[in-house]
């Protein structure tokens, strides 16, 4: 788990990413710097974890009320490995964790939480099946820049398989 003021240890620009280790969904942000308001807010007030399914497109949309508006983050799984998929039939509860990264990559700060059990458990299965759909990451990232096209990442919410809502102002 990444801790406030250590390096993330590679590097990205900035944007919005996701990344999976052990039933962990690490969602970053990297900006050039974040202001304490930002990082107060990003800490604490109400943040919504969706998961969306537009024909092989999948995806997270991020939210935290006075921080962020509403972001896509793409999820391709033809280009995940074995182990991805290892780790997802295991019987454990998914967690997420939103990791803000400055622009030297130094980590501004950490939130973290559980998706429910109902939520981990449609997550996994989603995820699983389309394992063996007959589409490649080609495929996916024309879809997906065609959906980019014509739909705004708030726009998405009608395709949302589940919502995860955290926090409080």
């Amino acid at each position: 788990m990444y801790q406030k003021g250590e390096n993330i240890g590679f590097e990205s620009m900035d944007g919005i990413w996701t990344d999976y280790i052990d039933h962990v969904w690490y969602f970053f942000i990297k900006d050039r710097v974040w202001v304490g308001e930002e990082r107060h807010n990003a800490l604490h007030n109400q943040m919504s974890v969706s998961f969306f399914s537009k024909g092989c497109v999948d995806g997270f949309l991020l939210e935290i009320e006075d921080c962020l508006e509403t972001s896509d983050i793409p999820l391709c799984v033809k280009d995940a490995d074995d182990a991805f998929f290892e780790t997802l039939a295991q019987p454990i509860p998914e967690s997420w964790a939103l990791v803000l990264v400055d622009e030297d990559g130094t980590v501004a700060a950490v939130r973290t939480d559980a998706f429910s059990k109902e939520n981990s458990d449609m997550l996994k299965q989603l995820l699983l099946k389309r394992k063996d759909e007959g589409y490649t990451s080609e495929n996916f990232d024309a879809a997906y820049d065609k959906i980019m096209a014509v739909y705004e990442p708030y726009q998405l919410e009608q395709f949302v398989r589940f919502v995860q809502r955290e926090g409080r102002k």
